[in-house]
């Protein structure tokens, strides 16, 4: 058994409430999300089903700066 450390969770900067809708439609177009969560300093962490979602993302262009975070 091997333990997986690969994110499955990206912290998407500077959102601001009028901006989730905008993040949420971005990242379901693959299909592969469990929860997009709101901060309270306006950053959105999306969820992904799985870690191999994750990564996919990750390479397209995305239109806001993104950062892994571990779970």
């Amino acid at each position: 058994m091997k333990l997986d450390n690969r994110p499955k969770k990206l912290l998407v900067k500077d959102v601001g409430s009028d901006g989730v809708q905008a993040v949420r439609d971005w990242y379901e177009t693959g299909g592969q999300i469990d929860a997009v969560e709101t901060l309270e300093n306006g950053d959105v962490v999306v969820t992904f089903r799985t870690r191999a979602a994750a990564e996919q993302v990750t390479f397209a262009p995305p239109p806001l700066l993104l950062r892994c975070i571990r779970n």
